[in-house]
């Protein structure tokens, strides 16, 4: 068997680090890319998402429930807040429509 010098032990330390970080970085950005962005959706977007009433999405949002956020005149709501809210809710899935119904 072959002797290492210690400057051939660290370059080939260093290669195997590198390569491994590499690996991981990949993976982190294909588990990135599979995950959707948070969408936005208005109140009536949001009620027909989770099917209930613009009545009942201000309600819950009145009562702490949902949070709503302002962009100058508009309401918007968090599609992950309205999935969350519907679970708590006990609404059924086959009342949680997907995607919005897109």
């Amino acid at each position: 068997m072959e002797e290492l010098t210690l400057n051939q032990f660290l370059e080939c330390l260093a290669e195997r680090i590198a390569e491994s970080t590499a690996n991981k970085v990949v993976e982190l950005l294909k588990a990135t890319e599979s995950q959707k962005p948070d969408r936005l959706l208005s109140p009536k977007e949001a009620a027909a998402h989770l099917g209930v009433t613009t009545q009942t999405i201000w309600r819950w949002k009145k009562g702490g429930l949902l949070t709503a956020h302002r962009f100058g005149g508009l309401v918007r709501y968090l599609e992950s807040d309205l999935l969350r809210v519907g679970v708590h809710k006990g609404l059924q899935s086959s009342q949680l429509k997907k995607g919005g119904g897109q």
